[in-house]
């Protein structure tokens, strides 16, 4: 039997954009047993014996039956006499045309380069050399004006003018690898949800990034109290409520029901997932029935749709101190509080992959693409001291603000051919 396999996307949009218009029915005596793949996924099913067969050693395919195959929109257009396909989505996997999918491949595989992991291990490197010149500076105080050490709990505190030093991390992508995630949902044409997310940082495959368990344990053994800052925060709506039945989500703001409770799929919160998964990596933390525990460390997973992504609220209260509310989710959580009691401190270090994981004026209502490029610019001395900042080419704030922006316009504002852009006045 004759078995035709069509298992590269790139053929099949040859194809697709080959044939002007889908064929009636195949011809008699026509091979009718083909086969279609595409990254290992069958889509024989999708097709009938009038819309794809073999002829003469050509592979012939129906332009709607393959282009709604591989996740497009066809229609002919009665006034030019054109099949017109659109929108070809993400499903048609790693080979698919689709700028921005194709961008965020190309992106994933330099997440995954020795070049990344390079600038991951110097952003480590710079951090630690930090917190050596801070303890250097309390070494040699003379009084409580600048850096110094307080005696509390059996150890040595590190205190700049009467206030706790602490450091302010992010976790994804900046203490913990999301490369590996990354690989599996775009190689294996998966989808992103809180479900796949919780199974990878539950798994083996979830890692640290290289320095960043020893960067954490050198601030700890230098009497810095560090605060893990996570918008891993499992805010669904329980889906057993006769509101929700039958949908599987949590609500957005707008109502709109937009994901399932981890809490209820896997059992466990984000808040306890994250936890068990930073022991494991060897992180310390706050459990103290960990053998990494550490009083001066702490997790706080921020409460998305109690206060949007931004951290800039738990940044504030661990700067002023005050009461965080941390969230609706506290009951199902074994350790959680439901409120945290944060003293003042003086925040020496913020680290992340984001900038809007270091400063609210990344994310401020009138910056764009362009404007956070200026930012980023006229703060140039806080950048390897006080802000530290992780690659991360795949998603987060980067891709948004290029994306609202227009790529094509941000290629058109940079570009050194354009006579009318100011560009060059960002770096002046």
């Amino acid at each position: 039997m004759m078995k035709k396999r069509i298992s590269s996307l790139a053929v099949m949009l040859v194809m697709l954009f080959a044939l002007a218009i889908p064929a009636a029915a195949a011809p008699e005596g026509a091979n009718t047993d083909v086969k279609i793949v595409v990254d290992g996924k069958d889509l024989t099913s999708q097709f009938n014996e009038d819309t794809l067969w073999m002829e003469d050693g050509i592979t012939m395919a129906g332009v709607r039956a393959l282009g709604e195959a591989v996740g497009a929109d066809v229609r002919y257009d009665s006034a030019t006499g054109s099949v017109v396909v659109e929108g070809l989505k993400q499903a048609t996997g790693v080979y698919s045309p689709v700028a921005d999918y194709e961008y965020l491949v190309g992106a994933a595989a330099w997440q995954m380069s020795a070049e990344a992991h390079a600038l991951m291990m110097q952003a480590f490197n710079i951090a630690k050399e930090n917190v050596d010149e801070m303890a250097a500076a309390a070494d040699a105080a003379k009084d409580q004006t600048g850096y110094y050490w307080q005696m509390a709990n059996g150890g040595k505190q590190l205190m700049y003018q009467g206030k706790r030093v602490a450091v302010v991390s992010d976790i994804d992508d900046t203490l913990v690898d999301g490369v590996h995630y990354t690989a599996n949902i775009l190689g294996r044409n998966g989808e992103w949800t809180n479900k796949s997310f919780a199974d990878f940082v539950m798994s083996d495959g979830c890692t640290a990034l290289p320095g960043a368990v020893e960067f954490i344990n050198h601030c700890v053994e230098n009497g810095i109290e560090v605060y893990y800052v996570t918008n891993r925060y499992d805010q669904g709506y329980k889906t057993s409520q006769p509101q929700y039945a039958g949908q599987t989500g949590y609500k957005a703001k707008d109502g709109s029901v937009i994901g399932s409770s981890v809490y209820e799929v896997v059992g466990k919160t984000f808040y306890d997932i994250s936890m068990e998964s930073m022991e494991r990596l060897g992180f310390p933390t706050d459990d103290k029935t960990s053998p990494n525990y550490s009083a001066s460390v702490h997790l706080l997973v921020n409460d998305n749709k109690i206060n949007g992504s931004s951290k800039e609220g738990i940044r504030q209260i661990i700067a002023t101190g005050g009461t965080w509310a941390t969230g609706e989710r506290v009951a199902e959580s074994k350790a959680y509080p439901e409120k945290l009691q944060l003293n003042s401190h003086h925040i020496a270090m913020v680290v992340g992959d984001d900038l809007n994981d270091i400063s609210q004026i990344f994310s401020a209502e009138d910056v764009d693409a362009v404007s956070r490029v200026e930012l980023a610019i006229e703060n140039m001395d806080k950048w390897g001291a006080e802000w530290i900042v992780l690659p991360n080419a795949v998603y987060g704030s980067s891709v948004n603000y290029a994306t609202a922006y227009g790529i094509t316009d941000l290629f058109r504002y940079f570009d050194y051919t354009n006579k009318t852009t100011d560009a060059w006045d960002i770096y002046q």
